[in-house]
């Protein structure tokens, strides 16, 4: 496995999350991951 598909493995086992979104490369990553495993139950906020 790689690290992307660890981190979403990580989220699907979630029932929903909300992940900071700051721009960067990171958290634009987690972002992504938590869509790929939860889909609409993932939300994605900035400040």
């Amino acid at each position: 496995m790689n690290k992307l598909s660890d981190l979403v493995n990580w989220f699907a086992d979630k029932n929903k999350v909300m992940v900071a979104l700051s721009g960067g490369v990171d958290s634009a990553v987690v972002a992504y991951a938590a869509f790929q495993a939860l889909g609409n139950s993932a939300i994605a906020v900035t400040a």
